[in-house]
């Protein structure tokens, strides 16, 4: 499905708003939770908008790519990423996408198994979801900042939070060991045209130790790494359908800067159920299409 420029003119005002409505929405969800947002966009493209599943997956990435920089530049200004950690966990993703590029050249994939299979893995993300809202709230109480026992304890409380998670990061013995999860992040993103958000947050967070607030802001900002090379790959198989993506993007970089203003001010644990169930329909309703 392609829309060229003279068929944009037929669409009616409301159908631009709600386009841009949406975008806002999915936009502010990305920038809190981190999840990047395909998760969203893919079955609004895919069962709203009809869209082919190479194309929709082409789009989805390049608004991925325009929300997921705005959060990005916000963070490095708040100084909540370091970007010789990203450089080096998008080093591990890139190599997954690059796997996926190799992978879609020799198997296609059609476009029933794929609905079933981007089912399957909305229902995943749904689950894992609600178990991370119920973990936000047993952990409410506690503090949000979590060191390393192998940080240098004559780390002073005065120095900046991202000095601490540099540390943390890199004396972290399981560093290498969680390399695999940015690698397989990176394949699924190109499959199925997602963020990755809910697999690398919770590697930052859980495994290399990095408080959530600043692990939400490294994986926007692998996200965005990692869009980079999906959208020229996408983009040189003209498989992006770019006047949706502006319309829809000019939403989301609103909602995306819009979101890291709320995300200090919101339930993280109500967000992420509501995001647990949001995702839980929408998979199921692709699996059911499946068998229709």
């Amino acid at each position: 499905m392609m829309l060229s420029l003279a068929e944009l003119s037929t669409m009616t005002f409301m159908s631009m708003l709600l386009m841009i409505f949406l975008g806002f929405f999915i936009g502010i969800i990305t920038s809190i939770s981190g999840i990047g947002g395909g998760a969203i966009i893919m079955p609004f493209l895919l069962l709203i908008l009809n869209m082919d599943h190479n194309y929709a997956k082409g789009t989805s990435l390049f608004l991925i790519l325009l929300s997921s920089g705005i959060a990005t530049l916000y963070n490095i200004k708040q100084k909540k990423i370091s970007i010789s950690i990203i450089l080096f966990t998008s080093f591990f993703g890139i190599l997954g996408s690059i796997s996926c590029f190799i992978f879609q050249k020799y198997l296609i994939i059609e476009e029933r198994i794929f609905f079933i299979l981007f089912g399957l893995f909305e229902v995943i993300m749904a689950f894992r979801m609600i178990f991370k809202a119920k973990l936000e709230l047993k952990n409410i109480s506690k503090s949000s900042i979590t060191l390393d026992p192998s940080i240098d304890k004559s780390i002073s409380p005065s120095n900046s939070i991202l000095k601490i998670e540099h540390n943390s990061f890199w004396t972290n013995k399981k560093v290498f060991r969680a390399s695999p999860f940015f690698f397989i992040t990176g394949f699924l993103t190109t499959f199925f045209g997602i963020g990755g958000g809910p697999i690398t947050t919770p590697v930052f967070h859980e495994i290399l130790h990095i408080p959530i607030t600043s692990a939400t802001a490294s994986s926007s900002a692998m996200i965005f790494v990692n869009s980079i090379i999906n959208v020229i790959y996408y983009g040189i198989q003209g498989e992006i359908q770019w006047v949706f993506g502006v319309i829809i993007g000019i939403g989301m970089m609103v909602g995306s800067y819009t979101g890291v203003f709320l995300s200090n001010h919101i339930s993280k644990s109500m967000v992420y159920f509501l995001i647990g169930i949001l995702l839980g329909i929408l998979g199921t309703v692709m699996i059911i299409g499946f068998f229709v």
